[in-house]
Formats: C-alpha cells, sequence, structure tokens
C-alpha cells in the first residue's frame, strides 16, 4: 500500500530528471497517495490505477521496480519490464520473510539475492 511516502521518497532519489510510476490496484487508495505525494516538493511521478502483477509495458523496460507487498511468487511481467542490469526488489511470503533483490543480468539471467527476517502486507492482484 502507497500513501504517498514512498513514491515522495523515490522521487527524492531518483531527483528531477528520473520518472517513479506509483501503481495502486484500488483507485480509493490511489487517490490518497496522489493526494499526499500533492502536499510534497516533488513532481516527477505518475499515478496508475492498475494492476502491478501487469506491470505497465507502456514506460518499460525499467530500471528499478520495487514492490512493497509480500508475494508469493514474482509476476512475470514484472521479469519481461525489467531492463538488462536493471533491479527488483520484492518480499516474498515465504517461511523465512524473505526480501528478494534481483538483478537482470540478461534476458533469462538473473542474480538474487534474499534478506531474510520481513514482513509485509499480501500482494494483491485481484479486486475479490
Amino acid at each position: 500500500m502507497n500513501h504517498g511516502w514512498t513514491t515522495a521518497l523515490l522521487s527524492h532519489l531518483v531527483g528531477p530528471r528520473g520518472e517513479v510510476i506509483a501503481m495502486e490496484l484500488l483507485g480509493s487508495l490511489k487517490a490518497f497517495a496522489e493526494k499526499n505525494y500533492e502536499k510534497t516538493q516533488y513532481q516527477n511521478a505518475v499515478f496508475i490505477h492498475g494492476n502491478a502483477a501487469e506491470g505497465y509495458p507502456k514506460k518499460a523496460p525499467f530500471h528499478r521496480i520495487l514492490i512493497s507487498a509480500g508475494a508469493t511468487a514474482i509476476p512475470s511481467a514484472l521479469l519481461s519490464q525489467l531492463a538488462i542490469g536493471g533491479k527488483l526488489a520484492i518480499p516474498l511470503r515465504d517461511a523465512l520473510g524473505n526480501l528478494l533483490l534481483l538483478e537482470k543480468l540478461g534476458e533469462n539471467e538473473y542474480h538474487r539475492s534474499y534478506y531474510p527476517g520481513f514482513a509485509f502486507v499480501p500482494f494483491v492482484d485481484n479486486q475479490e
């Protein structure tokens, strides 16, 4: 869940020449995050109402992807939209509470680093 603060932090990190795309599955959460973000000095983010499991092919490939909810698997769309040399950080809903940092080395080649001990809300990819 993005309340806007993560997007503001990422906006700061990428700087004024970078762009941040924030996705929310629920329109009400997107609106809430966007309203909070508008209170900041940053203007380099776009808020999208959509399914993050599908990524955002319109702007792919991405150099960095951050998922802020625990997933049971990495959505394949995100892997395909990650640029070679790009990095994806995603918490896993596994027994160790791993945070996975994945670097795309080639078209189908990845380096994975696991950091255990995290708990996140579940990744939701539909509006049941």
